[in-house]
Formats: C-alpha cells, sequence, structure tokens
C-alpha cells in the first residue's frame, strides 16, 4: 500500500507527521520490511520540486528529535537534494536555506561514521554518488569542503578513512567510463581533498 501511495497526501504538516509516525512505528517494533519499502519511496518523491522543501526540513525534524537511524536511512534523498540544487548571486533565501539544511544533515550523519551506523551511511554515500557523481561531481567536493571544515573529529576521520576512498573509486570509475584518460576537472579537486585531510585519520 505505502509503495503505491498517492504524493497529494503528503501536504504541509501531514508529510511531517507521516514522516515521524511511520519510522517511529517501523524503529521501534523493528519492522524492517516496511522501513526497506518506505524509505526509497520517499526519497524518490523528495524528487518532486514541489515536496523538496518538505522533506528536507521533514528529515532535519528528525534529526532535531535525535531519530539519527531515520535521518541516515534518508540521507540518500538529502544528498540527491543537495547536489541538485544550483546557487547563484540571484538564488533566494529559501533555496540557500534549504542547502544548508542538507549541509547540516549529511554532517550530522556523519558524526556517526565511527559507529554501528558506518555501513548505512556509506551505502547511502555509495548510493549517491552512483546516481549522481558523473554530472554533479562538483557539488559532491562541495560536500566534502564543508565536511573538511567540520568541527567535529569523528567527521573529519569519516571523511579521510572512509569517504575519500569513495571519491577515489568514482573519480577512476567517470575516468574509464569517460575513456579520457586523466581528468584534471575531477583529479584537481581529489588532491586537494586529499591535501586537505591529511592528518584526519589520527584525530
Amino acid at each position: 500500500m505505502l509503495i503505491h501511495c498517492n504524493i497529494n497526501i503528503f501536504h504541509g504538516s501531514v508529510f511531517l507527521l507521516f514522516l515521524q509516525k511511520i519510522l517511529l512505528l517501523a524503529e521501534d517494533k523493528g519492522i524492517h520490511a516496511l522501513l526497506n519499502l518506505a524509505i526509497p519511496q520517499l526519497c524518490r518523491i523528495a524528487k518532486e520540486p514541489k515536496l523538496t522543501y518538505r522533506f528536507v526540513y521533514g528529515v532535519a525534524a528528525l534529526r532535531n528529535k535525535g531519530l539519527t537511524s531515520s535521518v541516515i536511512r534518508f540521507l540518500p534523498g538529502v544528498i540527491s537534494i543537495f547536489v541538485s540544487i544550483s546557487l547563484n548571486a540571484q538564488s533566494n533565501v529559501n533555496l540557500t536555506k534549504m542547502s544548508k539544511a542538507c549541509v547540516n544533515i549529511i554532517e550530522y550523519a556523519c558524526v556517526f561514521g565511527q559507529t554501528p551506523f558506518q555501513p548505512l551511511i556509506l551505502n547511502a554515500f555509495e548510493k549517491s554518488f552512483e546516481s549522481d557523481f558523473a554530472f554533479k561531481n562538483k557539488k559532491f567536493f562541495e560536500i566534502s569542503s564543508h565536511l573538511t571544515k567540520c568541527s567535529r573529529p569523528q567527521v573529519r576521520k569519516f571523511l579521510r578513512v572512509h569517504l575519500l576512498p569513495v571519491y577515489q573509486k568514482y573519480v577512476d570509475l567517470c575516468e574509464r567510463r569517460r575513456g579520457i584518460g586523466i581528468d584534471n576537472a575531477l583529479r584537481g579537486p581529489l588532491e586537494k581533498l586529499d591535501h586537505d585531510t591529511k592528518g584526519f585519520d589520527s584525530d
């Protein structure tokens, strides 16, 4: 029933209420099958332009309530929204706020990168890289730039030890798929990320 739900039900506070209640129920009861159905569906719905704001602020509300597992399960949707946002001097305030909210959620999730949540977090990044990195790599390096500046040692260590290899993997993959050899537009940011995170693994 959930998979075939009409996106019109995700209106205003109803969306947030549904988000919180369904995830609380699933987490409390250990209904993993429900989570496995609900999360991808809601992440797809989040790509609907009219619903992105509600989705991001819904996940932010879950973060504020300390529902870490639920936030991490929605991470692919949050990353997908962030890399799709194009900010410039003419960007409206709401778009800028939503971009910042996405960064805050990503940073929050990475705090748990050295905990049992690590496989879920890495899987979320892998899914996002697989679907979007080839055409939106600048936005992915924007994420790493934000994480590099984070004051939390857990985030810095997760970035260096676990996320940097993901960046390296998809830079290599993009170069092979394009068949053009070394791509300096990708290698430059990757080398900067490697340089900027040196020493983070000892945090």
